[in-house]
């Protein structure tokens, strides 16, 4: 048996989106040059008419727990973050096309008086934005004051991004509790499983996270991987900047001798990994969370945090969680080599 407990989250049968009927949307296969705009990964989305405007800044587990949200949207929706979350979720969710916050009209929001005027592009997309949603205000601030006056045909929304310690739900039931509660209610449209070619079966493995102290020891790691070396798995293991600034010289190089450890280098690099995987296994971290978005059958081992709060949002999802929150030295390899089916 596995110590602790794992909780499984059962997968939901998709629902359609309902036609869109008052905020279309036109594909081209053309250049766009509208500056800030971003989208690279699939056909230029252009906003006509009405759209949505998303806020948020934050660490990729964070932007990642927002993606539930930006489907339940269901129309046109401009988000605004940094310039690789933004790309990653215009990669992803249809009707989602990126900005990238840090050009100066967007930063000068934060400023007292906000920016004195906007460029042609960011004026259109803010004039014609129908409902903003800020994950960066509390709707009391100078920010706050700015967007509502740049966007005065929109509805404004402030969500604070992380619970209170008295919350006793997902962080996501948090986020839509508030939006509940300034009158936007939403629909929920699930990710569907990844189907499995014939053939598929690669595992991706990633050791890191951006808290060390949510990191199963990278001893217990390899022993996981010399083990599905013994059965013949076919395993990719991925590594971050911030596994290269922590990890010494010497483990690095071992990782990449023995597993063939590779760095990604961009997020959309990493999505380009996991759109062909067939199992994903990770720590509390940001990849992780983004496999489970991606419909990727993923086991996330947990230790001190809340997989009742944080736990990554798919399909098919088990998460290896100790009865009460503790160090990442609970978890045996074997009970992780168990929840992969490889015995």
């Amino acid at each position: 048996m596995i110590r602790g407990t794992i909780l499984e989250f059962v997968s939901f049968v998709p629902k359609k989106s309902p036609p869109n009927r008052h905020f279309p949307i036109s594909h081209h296969d053309v250049e766009n040059r509208a500056t800030g705009l971003v989208s690279r990964t699939r056909p230029i989305v252009r906003i006509s008419r009405l759209h949505d405007l998303l806020f948020h800044h934050g660490a990729l587990g964070d932007w990642v727990l927002t993606f539930p949200l930006l489907r339940a949207l269901g129309r046109p929706t401009v988000v605004v973050t940094a310039s690789s979350k933004a790309q990653l979720a215009a990669a992803l969710i249809d009707r989602v096309v990126a900005m990238d916050a840090q050009t100066r009209e967007i930063t000068l929001l934060f400023s007292t008086d906000g920016p004195a005027a906007l460029g042609p592009t960011v004026h259109d997309v803010f004039d014609n934005a129908d409902r903003v949603i800020s994950f960066i205000s509390d709707g009391k601030d100078a920010w706050a004051r700015n967007i509502q006056r740049l966007t005065p045909r929109a509805e404004h929304y402030f969500v604070w991004p992380r619970p209170p310690e008295t919350w006793p739900d997902h962080v996501c039931d948090w986020h839509r509790a508030q939006l509940r509660q300034q009158g936007l209610n939403l629909v929920e449209q699930p990710v569907s499983a990844r189907p499995t070619a014939a053939g598929m079966n690669h595992m991706v493995v990633h050791p890191g996270s951006g808290g060390p102290e949510k990191c199963w020891p990278i001893s217990q790691f390899e022993i996981l991987l010399a083990d599905l070396a013994d059965h013949g798995t076919r395993f990719s293991v991925l590594l971050g900047e911030v596994e290269q600034e922590r990890w010494s010289t010497a483990d690095l190089e071992r990782w990449r001798n023995k597993f063939g450890a590779t760095v990604v280098p961009t997020l959309d690099a990493l999505r380009r990994q996991l759109s062909e995987a067939s199992l994903f296994v990770g720590n509390d971290s940001g990849p992780t969370h983004l496999a489970a978005q991606m419909g990727v059958r993923t086991i996330a081992i947990f230790g001190p945090t809340s997989p009742r709060r944080w736990a990554p949002q798919g399909p098919d999802v088990t998460v290896l969680a100790p009865t009460t929150p503790t160090d990442m030295t609970w978890l045996n390899p074997k009970d992780v080599l168990r929840a992969c089916d490889v015995e």
